[in-house]
């Protein structure tokens, strides 16, 4: 195990976690990884060591053709078979070997990952890195679905999985805070853009980096551009407000009603204002009917 630093950051999509990778990655000594690589979900297919080497190259030959990856030096494939010729394969060590790469790469001391649902990895991670810190996401899951519904066609949508997801991301956040208290910060997305630079200043004394003015323009990412919207053209260093107000423009009667019914008690729970979308009881009953029935449900089922 290495006494080496390391950040990752989690949270579901479209909660802010990318956002807060161009900030800490602006950081002169964090190298956070500038994509959503899923490493950590490698991890599921692959949780137990390789001992052959045609396996664990395999491995690394999946990785390297996620449409994801692509931000390492062109030696890095033969640098990591040199390494693993050497030194036992685990999908954690080839994480760490990958990230300290890309630290390496940028000059930079502090290796970092973002990627979506990482939270689910808590105890792995900290058992592999035992000095990490872990930032984790929040936002009002009616704009996480605004912002996701708008970007996804109709029979690739699965909203009653997605609401499952974001409840368990919220109780991920209070289980792996309370089980690692100095390793775990939980961040409310509104929380960051209503009050960005106390918010930024606390995330980075629990990093341990010291505080620097730039990282408040969130312009020192490699391949970033733009704001914390996808509605509209933000200027990079913009953190826009609207934002937090998006789904009662965006998001249909329908899909508000169905997150309210849903997830009503953690949305009052985590301190978000009620709907106040009305319906009348047969329409609301329809509603019920029709998402219970929906056939993209058997999608999540599968999952």
């Amino acid at each position: 195990m290495s006494e080496k630093r390391y950040i990752f950051m989690g949270g579901t999509m479209r909660s802010g976690t990318s956002l807060t990778r161009a900030i800490i990655g602006s950081h002169s000594r964090a190298a956070v990884y500038p994509r959503d690589l899923p490493l950590w979900t490698f991890y599921e297919k692959y949780p137990k060591p390789l001992e052959k080497k045609e396996d664990w190259i395999k491995v690394i030959d999946e990785v390297l053709a996620h449409k994801k990856a692509g931000y390492m030096q062109e030696d890095f494939r033969d640098s990591a078979i040199r390494h693993f010729e050497a030194h036992p394969f685990n999908l954690p060590d080839f994480i760490r070997f990958f990230i300290d790469r890309y630290a390496e790469k940028l000059g930079k001391e502090i290796p970092a990952l973002k990627t979506p649902n990482n939270e689910r990895y808590a105890k792995e991670i900290f058992e592999h890195f035992p000095n990490a810190k872990f930032v984790h996401l929040i936002r009002d899951p009616r704009n996480v679905e605004a912002s996701r519904y708008r970007r996804t066609k109709v029979w690739a949508d699965e909203p009653l999985y997605h609401i499952a997801v974001w409840r368990e991301s919220v109780r991920l956040a209070e289980t792996n805070k309370a089980q690692f208290p100095d390793q775990y910060m939980v961040i409310k997305y509104e929380d960051l853009v209503l009050n960005q630079e106390n918010v930024v200043k606390r995330m980075c004394e629990f990093l341990d980096l010291n505080f620097e003015e730039q990282i408040l323009e969130f312009e020192g990412l490699e391949d970033w551009s733009g704001g914390n919207s996808s509605f509209g053209n933000i200027s990079s260093g913009e953190i826009n407000s609207e934002t937090l107000s998006r789904y009662t423009q965006y998001l249909p009667k329908s899909r508000r009603f169905l997150i309210q019914w849903k997830l009503g008690d953690l949305i009052e729970k985590m301190g978000y204002p009620k709907d106040d979308l009305q319906l009348n009881p047969v329409l609301a009953s329809f509603w019920k009917a029709y998402f219970k029935l929906d056939p993209r449900n058997i999608k999540s089922l599968i999952r």
